[in-house]
């Protein structure tokens, strides 16, 4: 059996690590959007472990990838996300000296290449590559680009500030962020005529054609981040490598804004378009400090998404329900283009010298809301944004198409990869000293369904509460939102003391909140037991590392 040129470290696995952007269960086989075409992770899905219950254990960015990188949870380390742009995550005491899964690795005799959005844009660390992806022209960016342009905004980092769409309705064509369309629809916004694209000039540059991302037609264009990306692992995988190699893609899609090719739009013929399941007033039996500010009362903007959305549609000839379904369509339309770029990468890995000992894990940071409980976003404590695709083939060790319904989440990534590449359990011996918090899901891969398993039935999902914390400091376990989610249930307990209870087996919308119900008394305490022990091994860990 060919392995190409033998890894210097006999018997290690090799590892490629794809994680995208926002990325929730509308994946084929994960039960999320039912007109989702994602046929390269159905191809892996096939040839792997398919984790249905997998979830995220923060709901943003920066502080998902800082927990599943450092092998820490939230409530340990303490970065919850609260204005998560102005906290650097090494900026916090327990992950300054974090040896990170990529560091753990080059210091066992690995290789580790990065490209695209592998941490939070503006949080990176790339002294943990073996090579600096920013200064590899090969590498793709972590950008969110191309995107509209006036010509004349630029960030105070010597950056283009991007702008809306223009095809946006009425209250969106300022909307960087809320906008989403075809590059074929090319945007002239003020002084600019094309696309932008943010990592092609230099910080300060002024020259507006500095940064012009060419597009003239689908088949005269420049490349977008992703697909640059995946060109990189591909070229990557096709070199001779004479030591293991650990690979790391963080794709940027499906992150707003959303533009894709227009052939992956093509896909999804509006008019077919299915809206996800809603339930009016969904938000009445929440707790309200979710989506609420407790001092005015008022809701937050992200409950107000899809209601802004339909306000805004309605001033147009279309309606409001028109642009609810074009959301869901570049939604749709982005996963397709991101699952273009798996499919790449693994067609690349099966033509090369290290299919048979390569392990490849495919996931997201979090998931995001299309419409539910009037959301259309990410940082919520539901299932729609928990919940992520989780898929791992480990060569020789996972079996094959097969279903895990067990519980697990993104922490249990560090220590699984250990256990499968054989590398020293305590990572940190020479770091914060902190042990790590997930668990090896090996038996799991070797027995879907039933693995032998060390760690909880449950898995812990953090949300940043609304008290204000200080700048890159540790926050209160007790100022934030805590959630755990087993085979049927969940369970919320929030930092005003309010809960919610879901059962999944009858109510996988999460519709009716059973945690003022008596007859799920004995339940509810159960789970809320659960969460309490896992807060209060979080908070002994704090407390001891800070002792010593």
């Amino acid at each position: 059996m060919a392995f190409g040129i033998r890894p210097s470290i006999p018997n290690k696995y090799n590892v490629l690590f794809i994680i995208c952007d926002d990325l929730n269960d509308t994946v084929n086989g994960m039960g999320g959007h039912p007109q989702a075409k994602t046929p390269a992770i159905d191809r892996l899905i096939k040839q792997g472990v398919k984790f249905t219950n997998g979830h995220c254990n923060a709901p943003i960015c920066g502080p998902s990838r800082a927990s599943l990188w450092t092998g820490l949870y939230p409530s340990v380390n303490g970065y919850y996300g609260y204005k998560q742009q102005a906290n650097h995550w090494r900026k916090f005491p327990a992950m300054t000296k974090a040896v990170t899964m990529m560091e753990h690795f080059k210091a066992n005799g690995y290789n580790v290449y990065g490209t695209g959005k592998v941490f939070h844009n503006g949080h990176e660390d790339n002294s943990v590559f073996t090579t600096d992806p920013f200064k590899d022209s090969k590498t793709g960016p972590s950008s969110f680009g191309p995107v509209p342009w006036d010509g004349i905004s630029f960030h105070s980092y010597g950056k283009p500030s991007g702008a809306g769409h223009p095809d946006m309705p009425p209250g969106y064509k300022d909307n960087y962020w809320g906008s989403f369309g075809s590059l074929e629809r090319i945007p002239e916004v003020k002084n600019f005529n094309g696309w932008m694209g943010d990592w092609l000039g230099k910080e300060g540059d002024k020259k507006t054609e500095s940064w012009r991302f060419n597009y003239k037609d689908k088949n005269n264009r420049d490349l977008m981040p992703d697909e640059i990306s995946a060109d990189f692992i591909c070229d990557t995988l096709n070199d001779k490598h004479d030591k293991p190699f650990f690979m790391v893609c963080g794709i940027n899609r499906p992150h707003v804004p959303r533009y894709a090719p227009q052939e992956f739009f093509d896909l999804f013929p509006l008019d077919s378009i299915k809206l996800p399941p809603y339930k009016k007033n969904d938000l009445v039996d929440c707790a309200q400090i979710l989506f609420k500010d407790p001092d005015t009362g008022k809701k937050d903007y992200q409950s107000k998404a899809l209601p802004s959305l339909l306000a805004a549609g309605e001033k147009t000839v279309k309606g409001g329900e028109y642009w609810w379904k074009k959301w869901i369509q570049s939604y749709l339309a982005c996963t397709a283009f991101a699952d273009h770029q798996i499919g790449k990468m693994l067609s690349a890995l099966e033509k090369s010298h290290y299919k048979e000992n390569t392990i490849i894990i495919v996931t997201g940071d979090h998931g995001y809301h299309m419409g539910e409980k009037d959301h259309m976003n990410k940082t919520t404590i539901w299932e729609e944004v928990t919940r992520v695709p989780y898929i791992i083939k480990a060569p020789g060790i996972s079996k094959e198409g097969c279903t895990c319904d067990h519980p697990v989440s993104l922490i249990d990534l560090y220590p699984t990869l250990i256990d499968l590449c054989g590398l020293p359990e305590e990572p940190n011996k020479k770091g914060n000293k902190l042990t790590l918090d997930g668990y090896s899901l090996k038996s799991f891969l070797e027995n879907p369904e039933k693995g032998f398993w060390s760690g909880p039935d449950v898995v812990l999902n953090h949300l940043h509460g609304r008290k204000e914390i200080p700048q890159n400091t540790p926050s209160p376990i007790s100022a934030n939102h805590h959630s755990v989610r087993s085979r049927q249930y969940r369970y919320t307990l929030c930092s005003d003391g309010t809960e919610e209870l879901y059962d999944h087996n009858t109510d996988p919308n999460e519709w009716t909140n059973l945690a003022l119900n008596k007859i799920y008394t004995t339940i509810k305490s159960d789970l809320k037991n659960k969460l309490e022990v896992l807060l209060n091994k979080s908070k002994k860990k704090r407390e001891t590392w800070l002792a010593n």
